[in-house]
């Protein structure tokens, strides 16, 4: 039974090369975008497993994988339908968000320089005022 879960885990590394091939990323590009040693893919390496956590990273980086294809060698290789929403739409709303922060920095920073110099202003009178009852 252990053999057979650790000859999934060698399956897996074997589609994720494979997926990067037919994909046309080079193999090392392909190694740095998924945070994984090159060596990790050869050798007795190539019988360690990867973590959960790094498959769900793995499709995160590459939605377009079939978790059922990487996980299992069962369906096709791609998804066939995308149910997340277009990075395009996610850029627009981000970029649109940051311009709006940005303007409000702007103002933020604006004001912050006038009440910096009314403050200045005022402990100039407050000091004026209290050297006159000094003097007095």
């Amino acid at each position: 039974m252990e053999q057979k879960i650790k000859r999934k885990f060698d399956e897996i590394k074997l589609r994720l090369l494979e997926f990067a091939e037919i994909q046309g990323i080079p193999k090392y590009q392909f190694y740095k975008k998924i945070s994984i040693p090159q060596s990790n893919f050869g050798g007795k390496s190539m019988e360690s497993s990867l973590s959960s956590a790094k498959i769900s990273e793995i499709l995160i980086i590459f939605p377009e994988i079939n978790p059922d294809w990487l996980l299992l060698g069962k369906g096709e290789m791609l998804r066939q339908h995308q149910t997340s929403i277009p990075i395009d739409t996610n850029m627009t709303t981000l970029i649109e968000k940051i311009s709006e922060l940005s303007q409000q920095i702007g103002q933020l920073k604006a004001e912050n320089e006038f009440l910096k110099k009314e403050n200045a202003h005022l402990e100039n009178v407050v000091k004026g005022v209290t050297a006159t009852d000094v003097s007095a």
